[in-house]
């Protein structure tokens, strides 16, 4: 394997940070978002963290934040030390982060919840 893909210039520092805060806060809404599904009776999508969810909600809430927040920290760190694919990574994530928003805004619209 070759040598890792730098940035030419300096990255922005506080930027990295803010995209991933937003990430873990995304995934927050997130889980409580599913929280509140969950209580009228729709499934989680992930059958991995819907077996955890059975068993415990604080559980669920704690892996879900937790899973995203060091996946963030480290893309963050690497996005610190210039490496491209690590930055592109956090964007990417952040930005694909948004479907489950999608998904939860289409639910809302269409459930008796209000």
């Amino acid at each position: 394997m070759g040598e890792p893909i730098l940035l030419k210039r300096e990255p922005n520092w506080r930027l990295i940070i803010m995209i991933a805060l937003t990430l873990v806060g995304l995934n927050v809404l997130d889980a409580l978002a599913t929280l509140l599904w969950i209580s009228i009776g729709i499934e989680e999508g992930n059958p991995f963290m819907g077996y955890i969810l059975q068993y415990d909600t604080s559980l669920f809430v704690a892996l879900k934040t937790a899973g995203i927040a060091l996946a963030a920290a480290f893309l963050a760190y690497c996005a610190v030390k210039r490496y491209m694919l690590a930055y592109a990574g956090l964007i990417l994530l952040s930005v694909v982060y948004l479907y489950p928003f999608a998904v939860h805004a289409f639910l809302y619209a269409y459930t008796s919840i209000k």
